[in-house]
């Protein structure tokens, strides 16, 4: 007979007997099968199914862990030069007056041009501190369907490796170029409205809006209302590499590709053309063989700040993130290289309310990193400074 004593111990020994029972049989069953890593394994690929689950719940109102990058890009801005009056004013940057800036560039020695439309001027920050009109032998640039101003709304700005300008003029539908010397020369365009590749002024374009050079010196212009992308090569032969006349939406090879009005281009470093696409609400990207396609860009809730809407002005930083600027939204918006898009937050130095413009905003960013906008609305020239990138 079994005393009472006995029968309060049996339980938990009976336990105890079946639980060390049931970690050799998981034992002995994971060294068959890879051990611990297996273990380990498994448990990845459920977490990643519940990850997965959790995605395609998220619209039902379930809380999704987000998984990477920061949601919260903080940046300070502040004025860099000019003021908050509309002039035509050289000197030193907080004497400096501008008409309207919609095209930003750096320059290798640190000097920083911009396209000062309202002027119908191309300006540059010395690196010495001090705005300069480019001027030079300009009046070449004059003939009679332009009317009194050598450049006709110079919007877009490209620097190559050698120091040659070259500008997108907008309304004069040509691509200008200021060499090394200070020279102004036509480099492609006849002065006409229209779409037709050949070579230098014998090519047409219809308000090229945008210039990006890549890492051999090619031109490629964002060419807005032909809702096309051309190419120019170094010796000035120009092709259309992708786009056709009529605007619309589709990826495809080359003039299968259709945009609506290609506000912006950029040279990704993976040798890819990047493209505002405006009227379509995409970034639109080009292969070297010119096959377009449309970047998804993957956003971490439903907010509206992390959506893209009317992209304005494309550019790289030295991390290979992509800085878009929205102009339905007047904000500053990140694709990171992970793909996600998230709002950055501009502060006037660091404090009061985020900055919100009200025109074109134009991006420009060298290759330490450093940010250079400006706003076609707002006669100043600022600076970004990241908090963290």
């Amino acid at each position: 007979m079994i005393s009472g004593n006995w029968k309060w111990f049996a339980g938990p020994v009976i336990v105890i007997v079946f639980s060390f029972i049931f970690i050799l049989f998981v034992y002995f069953r994971n060294e068959k099968h890879g051990g611990v890593l297996n273990l380990i394994n498994e448990v990845e690929q459920n977490t990643d199914n519940i990850r997965q689950v959790g995605t395609e719940n998220f619209k039902s109102g379930m809380s999704v862990k987000k998984e990477s990058g920061n949601d919260l890009n903080i940046a300070l801005i502040s004025v860099m030069a000019g003021k908050k009056t509309i002039g035509f004013t050289d000197g030193k940057l907080n004497y400096a007056l501008f008409g309207g800036v919609y095209g930003i560039a750096f320059a290798k020695n640190g000097d920083i041009y911009l396209a000062d439309a309202g002027n119908n001027a191309i300006r540059k920050i010395m690196a010495c501190g001090i705005v300069v009109t480019v001027s030079g032998d300009i009046n070449v640039l004059k003939n009679d369907h332009m009317g009194k101003d050598a450049l006709n709304s110079p919007l877009g700005l490209a620097v190559d490796k050698k120091g040659n300008v070259f500008i997108a003029e907008y309304g004069g539908h040509r691509i200008i170029k200021i060499n090394d010397k200070g020279r102004f020369v036509v480099f492609a365009g006849s002065g006409m409205n229209g779409l037709k590749d050949g070579w230098g002024i014998e090519a047409e374009f219809c308000n090229p809006r945008c210039v990006a050079i890549d890492d051999k010196d090619n031109l490629y212009v964002a060419d807005e209302y032909n809702n096309s992308i051309r190419k120019i090569t170094p010796g000035g032969l120009v092709s259309t590499l992708a786009g056709s006349k009529s605007p619309g939406y589709a990826d495809g090879i080359s003039s299968m590709a259709a945009f609506n009005r290609p506000y912006s281009i950029a040279c990704g470093r993976d040798g890819n053309i990047y493209v505002a696409d405006f009227m379509n609400d995409k970034i639109r990207k080009i292969s070297a063989y010119g096959n377009v396609s449309t970047m998804e860009l993957k956003h971490r809730d439903l907010d509206k700040k992390y959506r893209l809407k009317s992209p304005c002005s494309l550019a790289f930083d030295d991390k290979q993130n992509l800085y878009v600027s929205d102009l339905s939204e007047h904000r500053l918006k990140k694709i990171g290289n992970d793909g996600y898009i998230t709002a950055v937050n501009l502060k006037s130095d660091g404090a009061g309310e985020n900055i919100v413009f009200s025109g074109d905003i134009s991006i420009a960013v060298n290759s330490n990193g450093e940010m250079i906008v400006s706003d076609s609305k707002l006669p100043q020239i600022r600076k970004v400074v990241f908090k963290s990138r």
